[in-house]
This record gives structure tokens, sequence and C-alpha cells, in this order.
């Protein structure tokens, strides 16, 4: 327990501060990090699992550092991948690559077959339009025979 003070130690924290620094974390979100290693220091301590002495509580921290920095950059690259980024219209990104239009026009035909089915009507394909939709089937390639449902316009 005797190391909790020693957290805040200006030798302590500018040593977080240069392994933080030289992992990647960014100057603007250096606090942050550096709050989330001294947590997890003083989560330690209350454990019993932290050095009690400033050299050894320093290496240890340094770990939890370079440890809290790779944790960041993989799951900065994982966002990087799978995240549009701002856009205008985030209506129009999906992750079919299906267009607004297109999923507007998924989403009411599901709702009217619903509605049908609800009724007590069986439109022929329903069954294999509402399995493709759950299954995330792209819109493109059941849609073409919805002209034929009854309610649903068809595409001129």
């Amino acid at each position: 327990m005797r190391s909790r003070p020693l957290l805040a130690h200006p030798d302590l924290v500018t040593s977080i501060e240069g392994t933080l620094l030289n992992r990647g974390v960014s100057p603007q979100d250096l606090p942050d990090a550096e709050a989330e290693v001294q947590l997890r220091a003083l989560e330690a301590a209350l454990r019993g699992k932290a050095p009690s002495e400033l050299e050894p509580l320093r290496a240890f921290c340094h770990r939890i550092a370079r440890d809290y920095a790779i944790d960041q950059t993989r799951r900065l690259k994982v966002q990087a991948k799978h995240h549009a980024g701002l856009c205008e219209d985030p209506d129009s990104h999906s992750d079919d690559g299906s267009t607004a239009a297109e999923l507007l026009e998924r989403e009411l035909l599901v709702r009217i077959l619903e509605d049908q089915i609800v009724g007590g009507e069986m439109p022929e394909h329903a069954m294999a339009i509402l399995q493709a939709d759950a299954a995330g089937v792209p819109h493109k390639t059941t849609g073409e025979g919805a002209a034929g449902i009854p309610g649903l316009p068809s595409r001129g």
C-alpha cells in the first residue's frame, strides 16, 4: 500500500509520460493515458501486487504504460479499418455497401411482408425475402421480385 502516494511522484509521472509518448500516444491523449496507467497501478497496489519502492514501481508503471500504448495502437488500427469517419450523410453508409435508398426500400419491404403475414396473407416469396433480410443478404440479390408483392410499388 505504500506505493499509493508514490504514484503521483514527479519522477514517476515523467517516466510514465515519456513511455507513453515514445510508444505513440498523442500529446492530446496523454493526460487520459497517464491517468489510466496510474489507475491500473493503483488497482495492482490495492491487490498487493505493486512494488512499494520508487525504482521498482517506475519499472512496473513503465510496463503498464507500454502495454496500454500497444493496446491503444491496436484499437486505433481496428477502428481505422472499420470506421467511415465523419460524413455529411451517415445513413448513406452501410456495412454491406447498400445505398440509403436500398436500405430504406429493404426496410419497407420487410414491414409490408410482416404486415401481410400478421394479416394472414403469405405472399409467394415472403419467407425467402425475410430469411435473406435476416441473414443480411444485400437487397439487390433478393428484391428484384419485390414488384410482384401486393402493396409494394414496382420499380419503373
